[in-house]
C-alpha cells in the first residue's frame, strides 16, 4: 500500500502509513486521514458582515495529549487564555464561540459508559443470587450430614478441619462451575459482538483474554470462600453429642430456617431491582419505537450523494435536477427530494435569528435553531405535511426575494398566536449579496430530524436555489425501498459518474441505526432480569422443598388428625409466599434508588414508573407462587402412615 496514489475528489494522494485495524478516531467509519489543508474549507475566509460566518469556525475540532500531571481543567484555563488574547487581535476571531476542552472519553459516549456500568451491576446482581441459592444448597446439605459431621468430631476431628475440608469442596464445586462457565462465556461474548451496535465503543474488542480470566476466576473463589464459609463453621461449631442423637435426620435447628429465610428475601431483593429496571428499559425502547417523528418513513429510501469540490454550487444544483428528473421516471417511485443533512444527531447549533419584522431584538440568542437547505419535493418524500402557506416552487429562484419555510416551533417561538405567513426575519444569508430580510412562505409540522428521542428544535428551511446545494436525498415509492437501490445507481451514474453514492439504505433501517444501542442496553438487562428471576424461583423451590421435607412427619400427623391436601398446601404456600413478599418489600425501595441512577436511560417514562413496578411485582410473585407450589403439591399428597413412621 506504502506509495500507492489514491485519487480523492479529483486530486491525487499519496499513502505515507497504514494504521492498526483496531484504530478507530475520530468516528467509528474512519478508513482515510488527509491533511487539513485538503479540506476545501481550509483555505476560506470569513465574512465579516455576516455574523452567521460562525459556522466557518465551528468545523475544526484539536486533538491533543495532555503531558503528565495536567488536567482538563488546567487545559481549559489556559486555552481560554490563548482564545482571549486571539480575539483582542481580531474581532472575527472565533465569532463570539468559546473554546471548549472536554475529554475524548466523552466524545465517545457518556450514555454508553452509564449502561455499561449497569450491566456489570446486573452481572454482579446475579452472581449473588447465585451465591445465595449455593449457600442455601450448603446449609441443606450440611443438615443432611450432621450424623456425618458429628461422626468425625467424635472420632476427634478438629473444628479446622471439618471447615476446611467443606471448603475445600465448595472451591471445588464453584471452580469446575468456572472452567465450564468460561467454555460458555466465549461463545457468548462472541454474540455479543456480533448482535450489539456497531457503533458502540470498543465493543469489537471485547473478548476473553487473560485478565478477565483471572478476574472471573478470582470471583468465584471469593465467592466460594465467602458463601461457603457460614455452612462451614455452623457445622464445625455444632454439639457433635446432639448430632448423634438426632440420628442426622432432621437436624435443621431454627438459625438454619432463618438463614435460609434471609437467603430467599435478599434474592428477591435483587431479583424485582433487576426486574424492575428491565421493566423501565422496555417500556423505554417501546417508547421510541412507537413516539411520533412527524413524517412517514416508510417505503421512503435515502442515499447521500458527494461531488469533487472541483463543481460549483450552481453545477451541483443543475445536476440535482437533471438527476431528480431521471429518478422520477423510475417505476414505482412517487416523489423526490434532498437535504442538507437528512438526520442531525449532533447538538443542534443555536443559530438565533439577527431581526424580526416589527419585534424587538431577541435578547437569548443561545437558543437552539436549525438552518438547513432542501430541494425538490422534500416534505412530499417526507411526507411531513403542511399546516398553513405553501411549499417552495419555480417561482423561487435565485434571482427572487429570499422565502423559508418553518415548523411549527420556529413559529410558536417567534410568532405564537399569530399567523407568520408573510411575516420576515433576517438570519443566515447563504447567498451573501447583503442583509436581506426572508419571508416565512409556510409552515410545516415537527419532525424529529435531530434523533428519535430528542424533542424537535426550531427549524428554517430554506431553498436550494436561494442557497446551496443537497447532498442526502430522500425517495418515497410505492415499492419496497430495496427494490429501486440498482435503478437509483444507475441513475446517478448516467446523470453525474463523479458522484460518489454513500449510505444507500431505507429510512427505517436509519431510524432502527438510531435505536440499537438502546435495544442492546435493554435486551442484555432484560436477559439478566430473566436469569435473576429463574435463580430466585430455584432457590424459593430448594427452600420450600427442603423445609416441607423436613416437616413431613408434621404433615403427617395434620392428615391423620383430618387436615385436607388443599389445607396443606395453603400452609407451605403460606411461608413460601412471605419469603418472597417479604424480599419483594426490601427490594422495591433498593429498586426505586436505582432506576433514578439509570434515568438517563430512559425515554418516556418515569424512573419510578408504577406501571413496570406493578408488573415486576406480580411476575415475581407469581414465580414465587408457581415455585412453592410444587413442593407444596408434592408435601400434600404423602401418606399419613408412612410420614409418622418417619422419624
Amino acid at each position: 500500500m506504502l506509495g500507492l496514489s489514491l485519487d480523492v475528489d479529483d486530486r491525487p494522494f499519496t499513502v505515507i502509513g497504514v494504521m492498526p485495524p483496531e484504530f478507530h478516531f475520530p468516528a467509528r467509519d474512519s478508513q482515510l486521514w488527509l491533511p487539513i489543508s485538503a479540506n476545501r474549507y481550509w483555505s476560506e475566509q470569513p465574512s465579516p458582515d455576516n455574523v452567521h460566518s460562525r459556522g466557518f469556525f465551528m468545523r475544526w475540532n484539536l486533538v491533543a495529549r495532555l503531558r503528565p500531571g495536567a488536567t482538563v481543567a488546567m487545559a481549559q484555563s489556559e486555552f481560554i487564555d490563548w482564545d482571549r488574547r486571539l480575539a483582542a487581535q481580531d474581532k472575527n476571531w472565533n465569532m463570539g464561540l468559546r473554546v471548549k476542552v472536554r475529554p475524548v472519553s466523552i466524545e465517545v459516549g457518556e450514555r454508553a459508559r452509564l449502561s455499561l456500568w449497569f450491566l456489570f451491576g446486573a452481572v454482579a446482581m446475579v452472581l449473588l443470587i447465585a451465591c445465595a441459592n449455593v449457600a442455601n444448597l450448603l446449609l441443606a446439605r450440611g443438615a443432611a450430614r450432621t450424623k456425618e459431621m458429628s461422626v468425625r468430631l467424635a472420632l476427634g476431628a478438629s473444628q479446622t478441619r471439618i471447615v476446611q475440608q467443606i471448603l475445600t469442596e465448595s472451591v471445588v464445586l464453584v471452580s469446575l462451575a468456572g472452567l465450564a462457565s468460561l467454555l460458555l462465556a466465549g461463545s457468548m461474548i462472541r454474540l455479543l459482538v456480533r448482535w450489539g451496535p456497531s457503533d458502540l465503543p470498543r465493543l469489537a474488542e471485547a473478548g476473553l483474554d487473560l485478565p478477565v480470566m483471572a478476574f472471573a476466576f478470582a470471583a468465584a473463589l471469593i465467592t466460594a470462600i465467602l458463601f461457603g464459609a457460614a455452612p462451614a463453621m455452623h457445622a464445625a461449631g455444632s454439639d457433635p453429642n446432639k448430632g448423634l442423637r438426632s440420628g442426622g435426620e432432621r437436624g435443621v435447628s431454627a438459625s438454619d430456617s432463618k438463614a435460609g429465610a434471609l437467603l430467599v428475601i435478599a434474592e428477591f431483593a435483587l431479583a424485582i431491582v433487576l426486574a424492575a429496571s428491565a421493566g423501565l428499559l422496555l417500556r423505554s425502547l417501546w417508547q421510541a419505537e412507537s413516539v411520533d417523528l412527524g413524517y412517514q418513513p416508510g417505503r421512503v429510501l435515502t442515499m447521500r450523494l458527494q461531488y469533487p469540490s472541483t463543481i460549483s454550487n450552481s453545477q451541483r444544483i443543475a445536476s440535482f435536477d437533471q438527476l431528480r428528473e431521471r429518478l422520477q421516471s423510475i417505476p414505482g417511485v412517487e416523489s423526490v427530494g434532498g437535504i442538507g443533512n437528512l438526520f442531525e444527531l449532533a447538538a443542534p447549533p443555536n443559530n438565533s435569528l439577527r431581526a424580526v419584522e416589527g419585534e424587538p431584538a431577541e435578547t437569548n440568542t443561545n437558543r437552539p435553531l436549525t438552518w438547513t437547505t432542501v430541494s425538490g419535493d422534500f416534505f412530499q418524500a417526507m411526507g411531513i405535511p403542511l399546516l398553513a402557506g405553501r411549499l417552495f416552487s419555480k417561482r423561487d429562484s435565485a434571482a427572487s426575494n429570499l422565502v423559508a419555510v418553518i415548523d411549527q416551533s420556529m413559529a410558536k417561538r417567534y410568532w405564537d398566536g399569530r399567523d407568520p405567513i408573510g411575516l420576515r426575519f433576517k438570519g443566515q444569508d447563504r447567498r451573501r449579496a447583503g442583509d436581506e430580510w426572508i419571508t416565512v412562505i409556510g409552515v410545516v409540522r415537527d419532525a424529529r430530524r435531530q434523533g428519535v428521542e430528542r424533542e424537535p428544535t426550531p427549524h428554517v428551511f430554506l431553498w436550494h436555489q436561494q442557497s446551496e446545494a443537497t447532498s442526502d436525498w430522500v425517495v418515497r415509492s410505492s415499492v419496497l425501498p430495496e427494490s429501486l437501490i440498482a435503478g437509483v445507481r444507475e441513475a446517478v451514474r448516467e446523470v453525474e459518474p463523479r458522484a460518489v453514492i454513500n449510505a444507500v439504505a431505507p429510512m427505517e433501517a436509519l431510524l432502527d441505526s438510531q435505536i440499537a444501542e438502546r435495544k442492546f442496553q435493554t435486551w442484555l438487562p432484560a436477559l439478566f432480569a430473566a436469569l435473576a428471576l429463574g435463580l430466585a424461583a430455584v432457590g424459593i423451590f430448594g427452600v420450600m422443598s427442603h423445609a416441607a421435607e423436613r416437616r413431613t412427619h408434621e404433615i403427617g400427623i395434620r392428615m391423620a388428625l383430618g387436615a385436607d391436601r388443599l389445607r396443606v398446601v395453603r400452609l407451605i404456600m403460606r411461608r413460601g409466599l412471605g419469603l418472597a413478599s417479604a424480599g419483594l418489600s426490601a427490594g422495591i425501595a433498593l429498586a426505586i434508588g436505582v432506576t433514578r441512577l439509570i434515568s438517563s436511560l430512559l425515554f418516556g417514562v418515569s424512573p419510578a414508573d408504577p406501571v413496570s413496578f406493578t408488573f415486576a411485582s406480580a411476575l415475581l410473585l407469581a414465580v414465587a407462587a408457581l415455585a412453592t407450589w410444587i413442593p407444596a403439591w408434592r408435601a400434600s399428597g404423602v401418606d399419613p402412615l408412612i410420614a409418622l413412621r418417619k422419624d
